[in-house]
């Protein structure tokens, strides 16, 4: 193998002492990081260079406080998004839409295979459309009044465009999730009110069909040029790919809704069922029906003879990579390697697809074994970076360094691209000129989309965000390590005050999450420019020291008992901080969100170590958990077919192996209500009424807690989701927190 190094570029020093974990004292000029600050924060989003390399394009997410609608959290900020275009010649960056004229956004952008043209979602009009940018002009202009998925568009010419759609008069599921209730209650209630409709909605079981009844989506062919739409064919599609040559596509359709079976326990996958199917020529054909296997995104690879390939999951085995052939015929490509890849892409040959596993770069043929392209000895291949960008750039280790390469997939040669440091994460490459577009921060404060070629000493500036932050403090990061009670090494994390000071000890925020094993490439979300509505950073800024314990939980699928687990975790990695001289001993509290926020709720129940909780969207009661249905599809037809909490208990991350009334002890025991009278913290409890989370968990904890007159607090915000998004609820919650920290563990002390 032959290595070249044509690059590489020191890691700021800042950066690597954090990532040596050592602490660092904030200039005392700087301010603190503040609630406002995270409504003023911005990102980038998906980066596609041009075919022939000389245009990129990119999606510059807008700051939260310019939201036109705050409950869209699974939109991860693209309905406040533009799409600007950066000349690689000219190095200027120009926006080509207008969103926040209106306050919609445009993402997903492909170019057409000629680069004449760049398509776009967008949300403008309350609606998920297509829209087209013309680069000889710069004109943008909407490609029809359809609504479509949100998924990429796919150009199968230069004139064509597929894309799969919803049932009409409906917008994507992640569109609208956390707000379809909010729509539908009232009307049905107004309804109710009028007296003169019928306003039953019936749920049976079993279900003949679970998607007779269900509308149907479909997938449309748009023509560019003309200015038309098709319909190509009807069905709720998902994951659309086109073959090389464009002429065929594959696509999974939804074939039914997991219907579970009286005895033995769910699986943990998405209720979805699937078949693959193929259309060319307008001809469908379906190529395979998953049944009770699950396809597992990025799904679909395809092969110059029509050959493609899936990862499908099964209950009983691991997942693996199957080949269907034209002639229907599957074989299972990867059952002679040590572990399935979790991703392919087409080897430059067509015949063969290129994967890495065992830290090498493996050639998979459609037929024979695989056999090691690249990795051996000193040289480590971790993963593919960039499975679509007509080259092969792998994260690699060369003695002990990891950095990014390219791979010629002909002779194992691997070239060093430009060092872009731990933090910056490579976001695309074009070939062409060797080219490597990256994000992260600047030395100077805020994020920025950076480019640089391998024959370059710097980087060019594409675009900046978040400049402001160059005047904040933030804490920092210092891993630790200590012993569970059963003798195995565990690593933690503590995020410091911006001006942390050795020798003083500091009241202490625990935030633990079962399951999450730190390790010193594992570590919190920490950074400023992350506009997280919980960022641990606020905790920091007013002086309190965040510990992240690591809770592993029993490995394999077997019946486990998380609630006893929890403070194996937690209460080690407490005393080993307090040993450091760092945790003030009795001023330590816990916070937890989510699975986070079961974990607060079940160390109020086991330990009086803590001087207060704050449990945020947490589960309490397994037992009435299980049969709850999603409060984000209570008003939908379809609300049976979620089985979403039966799935989280058998299964999922409780993994209580069975339903409730064949082991009624064990959800018990693993219930924080169960042993809600041992609790002598106070509580707080912060909740939303749109939670997929039923509200009804705090309010049994809360009931409980009232019942015994114990101090406790239940702060409930009407028409949040999972995650507090309203900027005026983010302030008040805050504000809650800070007030309720402070009156039993008092902020820090400096001298």
């Amino acid at each position: 193998m032959i290595i070249e190094k044509t690059y590489m570029r020191e890691i700021p020093s800042l950066i690597a002492a954090l990532l040596l974990g050592v602490s660092w004292a904030a200039p005392a000029s700087l301010r603190p990081f503040e609630v406002g600050d995270l409504f003023r924060l911005e990102s980038f989003g998906a980066v596609a260079p041009s075919p022939d390399g000389k245009l990129v394009a990119f999606v510059r997410v807008r700051p939260k406080g310019s939201a036109k609608v705050q409950q869209r959290n699974f939109m991860n900020g693209m309905d406040r998004s533009d799409v600007w275009v950066y000349d690689a010649e000219s190095h200027r960056s120009v926006r080509i839409t207008d969103g926040e004229r209106d306050g919609s956004g445009f993402f997903s952008p492909s170019w057409s295979p000629d680069g004449k043209r760049l398509a776009l979602l967008s949300t403008r009009g309350e609606r998920v459309g297509l829209w087209l940018w013309r680069r000889a002009d710069g004109a943008l202009s909407k490609a029809s009044s359809a609504t479509v998925q949100l998924e990429r568009p796919v150009w199968t010419s230069n004139r064509h465009i597929v894309c799969a759609a919803p049932p009409e008069g409906e917008q994507p599921t992640w569109f609208n999730l956390d707000l379809k209730a909010t729509f539908k209650a009232p009307e049905a209630w107004a309804r109710a009110r009028r007296g003169n409709e019928v306003t039953a909605s019936e749920l049976v079981s079993p279900p003949a069909s679970q998607l007779a009844d269900r509308p149907q989506g479909r997938m449309l062919k748009f023509d560019v040029l003309a200015g038309t739409v098709s319909v190509l064919a009807k069905g709720l599609f998902s994951g659309i790919s086109a073959s090389p040559d464009g002429r065929s596509l594959a696509a999974f359709e939804l074939a039914e809704v997991l219907v579970p079976r009286a005895d033995g326990s769910l699986p943990n996958r998405n209720p979805s069922m699937y078949r693959l199917i193929a259309m060319n020529e307008g001809e469908r054909r379906i190529v395979v029906e998953f049944g009770e296997e699950e396809p597992i995104p990025p799904a679909i690879a395809w092969l110059a003879d029509g050959t493609i390939a899936v990862r499908v999951a099964r209950s009983s085995s691991r997942p693996d990579w199957i080949a269907v052939r034209p002639d229907g015929r599957r074989v299972n490509l990867t059952r002679t390697m040590s572990a399935a890849p979790s991703s392919v892409l087409p080897h430059p040959d067509g015949a063969s697809l290129l994967a890495v596993e065992n830290r090498q770069l493996w050639k998979i043929p459609a037929s024979g074994a695989p056999t090691a392209v690249a990795g051996s000895g000193d040289v480590r291949i971790e993963t593919i970076v960039f499975p679509e960008c007509g080259a092969v750039v792998v994260r690699a280790s060369l003695d002990g360094r990891r950095g990014l390469y390219a791979v010629d997939v002909n002779n194992g040669r691997l070239t060093a691209l430009p060092a872009i440091g731990e933090e910056s994460e490579p976001v695309a490459y074009i070939p062409a000129t060797s080219t490597l577009l990256f994000t992260g921060p600047e030395k100077t404060g805020g994020i920025a989309l950076r480019s640089v070629r391998a024959s370059q000493s710097s980087s060019r500036l594409v675009a900046a965000a978040n400049e402001f932050t160059d005047s904040i403090a933030a804490g920092s990061l210092q891993s630790f390590s200590y012993r569970s009670p059963g003798g195995s090494q565990l690593i933690g994390w503590l995020l410091l005050p911006p001006h942390f000071q050795p020798g003083i000890r500091y009241p202490t925020v625990v935030s633990a999450y079962p399951g999450l094993v730190y390790s010193a490439a594992v570590k919190p979300r920490t950074s400023i420019q992350n506009p997280s509505a919980y960022h641990p950073q606020l905790l920091a800024a007013k002086g309190y020291v965040v510990l992240f314990p690591s809770v592993p939980l029993p490995p394999g699928d077997g019946p486990a008992e998380p609630f006893a687990a929890i403070p194996e975790g937690v209460l080690p990695a407490v005393e080993e901080a307090v040993r450091m001289g760092i945790v003030d001993d009795g001023r330590v509290a816990a916070f937890g969100h989510s699975f986070g926020g079961y974990a607060a709720l079940s160390l109020a129940a086991q330990t009086s170590r803590f001087k207060a909780i704050i449990a945020v969207s947490g589960f309490s009661n397994l037992l009435s958990l299980y049969g709850a249905i999603d409060p984000r599809y209570r008003y939908e037809a379809h609300a049976r077919d979620r089985l979403i909490f039966m799935v989280f208990a058998e299964s999922g991350q409780f993994r209580m192996g069975a339903p409730p009334w064949e082991d009624p002890l064990r959800y018990t025991r693993n219930s924080p209500i169960s042993f809600v009278d041992r609790v002598s913290t106070p509580v707080m409890i912060v909740q939303g009424d749109q939670d997929y989370v039923p509200i009804q968990q705090g309010e049994e904890f809360f009931s409980a807690l009232y019942r015994q007159r114990k101090p406790a607090i239940f702060v409930r915000y009407w028409g949040e989701g999972h995650i507090v998004e309203s900027p005026a609820n983010i302030k008040d919650v805050w504000k809650r927190i800070y007030e309720w920290l402070s009156r039993y563990l008092q902020p820090a002390r400096h001298p």
